[in-house]
Parts: structure tokens; C-alpha cells; sequence
């Protein structure tokens, strides 16, 4: 029996999901006193989540090994066969080749 797609995402992606609750965790402890709009609230909040994310990935990356790095890789796909998509430059110059032929001048 297959696990909750909801809890898969979340034990393979715990920094996201944590940050993500520390971001909305913030909002309501801005000090009333910042006199602040609700937009700059969540602004901020978001800004506080965001940051501890990229720092976790960096400390994440930095301390990586090859092996952890493919575990990752692996913990994190989507895909129904488990393989890494066979990308290769040849089906890629059709894409890249309409991307930049479309781009305004």
C-alpha cells in the first residue's frame, strides 16, 4: 500500500515543510508595536522562512557527500519509474532553440 503523497513530500523534503511552519509560525509574533501592514507581515514572515531554507540548503550542501547527494536525488523524485529523466542536448536544442527565438528583442 503506497504512502500519502502528502507525507512523502514531507519526510522528502523536511526543510521545506519546517521552514515553511516557522514562516507562518513569525507573523503572529511581530511585535505589535512595528505598527506594520498585513502584507508587510506576511512579507516578512516569508522573508524569515525563505532565508532559514536557503540556509539550511546551504549547510545541507556543504556537508554532502556523493552518496547523500544520490540518496536525495533518489528520496525526491516524482517520477513513476524512479529513473532520473534521460534529459540529453539533443531534445533539449528544439526547446532551448523556440525559448530564444520567442524572446522580444
Amino acid at each position: 500500500m503506497g504512502t500519502n503523497p502528502f507525507i512523502r513530500h514531507i519526510r522528502a523534503r523536511p526543510r521545506l515543510f519546517l521552514c515553511g511552519l516557522i514562516g507562518l509560525a513569525v507573523y503572529p509574533l511581530l511585535p505589535q508595536s512595528l505598527d506594520l501592514l498585513p502584507v508587510t507581515g506576511a512579507l516578512l514572515s516569508w522573508n524569515v522562512g525563505i532565508f532559514l531554507y536557503l540556509l539550511l540548503c546551504v549547510l545541507m550542501i556543504s556537508r554532502s557527500t556523493h552518496e547523500q547527494i544520490y540518496y536525495q536525488a533518489r528520496l525526491q523524485d516524482d517520477s513513476p519509474t524512479g529513473n532520473p529523466p534521460a534529459w540529453n542536448f539533443p531534445e533539449m536544442t528544439p526547446l532551448t532553440t523556440v525559448t530564444f527565438c520567442t524572446l522580444p528583442m
